[in-house]
């Protein structure tokens, strides 16, 4: 699948991460992450799968009071919300190019805060690739098309998918002939 980056998509994107995690609204993070997550998969956007992937971030340090209460938090909050103003700074002035890569150096950011802070057994990016990926796997995507597009790993995707019972409950609420007939209507 060949990613592509929408024109124009960045800057609401970013200035929706940006509201929401200055509220701290965790589960309104999360939910941007699953819509941008979607726009992504009809679009094959993948600098909104990024941003997706630092939305449902941001909502996971938020939701532990470990990490948020830590010494390092101030600093990766304050950096994080910097690296989100100039992201939409450089998107208001049509250079989608410098706002992915500070997309993808705030990402980095999350690694690091992560390894340092977090108690996680896999990566929070990478947790969020993963649950991206269930998403666009969730709206009809092969797990191949949604690890790809998400840049998941595709054996933690076929776990989470597989213990989540995802494709059983999908399988029950869509036929097959319904769920080709919407993908072939995504790819026409």
């Amino acid at each position: 699948m060949e990613n592509r980056v929408s024109r124009g998509q960045l800057l609401p994107a970013l200035a929706e991460i940006r509201d929401t995690f200055a509220r701290r609204n965790i589960p309104g993070l999360k939910a941007v992450g699953a819509s941008l997550g979607e726009k992504a998969f009809l679009s094959g956007d993948s600098a909104l799968v990024d941003c997706a992937a630092v939305a449902y971030s941001l909502a996971k340090f938020l939701e532990k009071g470990y990490i948020v209460k830590s010494a390092g938090w101030g600093k990766f909050e304050s950096r994080a919300r910097n690296s989100i103003e100039r992201g939409i700074k450089a998107a208001g002035e049509g250079d989608d190019a410098k706002a992915g890569a500070l997309l993808s150096e705030l990402a980095d950011d999350i690694e690091g805060i992560s390894a340092t802070l977090g108690r996680f057994e896999v990566s929070v990016v990478a947790k969020a690739r993963v649950k991206i990926a269930a998403d666009v796997y969730a709206h009809g995507a092969s797990l191949d098309t949604a690890a790809q597009l998400t840049r998941a790993d595709r054996r933690l995707l076929q776990d989470y998918v597989g213990s989540t019972r995802m494709a059983d409950s999908f399988a029950q609420s869509m036929p097959v002939r319904k769920r080709l007939a919407a993908v072939e209507r995504i790819f026409a």
